[in-house]
């Protein structure tokens, strides 16, 4: 038989065990949104998150352009590629037409 306490409690200490994981969460969240705004009010430290932004977007277009030119390359290799096939699989057939 199973005791039926035993198993209210365990699930009473799983409760209280994802209660305190949220509060702990919500407490950490908003001392981070704390320090951020304290460090916003500084415009030395507004100066240098606009240059990162500014460094990772040029960064992310490097990199956009790189792969559509990758894309492009391919694309290109693949229409040859196609069009030697189809060449091939005529002169294939023409050997087994004869």
């Amino acid at each position: 038989m199973t005791n039926t306490k035993q198993k209210k409690s365990d699930d009473l200490k799983n409760v209280s065990n994802t209660v305190v994981a949220a509060v702990t969460g919500a407490v950490v969240g908003a001392s981070v949104v704390a320090a951020g705004v304290v460090a916003m009010r500084n415009n030395k430290n507004q100066e240098k998150v606009k240059e990162i932004v500014d460094d990772v977007k040029a960064k992310a277009s490097t990199y956009m352009k790189t792969a559509n030119d990758q894309v492009a390359d391919s694309k290109s290799k693949l229409e040859q590629t196609a069009d030697a096939a189809k060449k091939s699989n005529k002169e294939v057939k023409k050997i087994w037409k004869k």
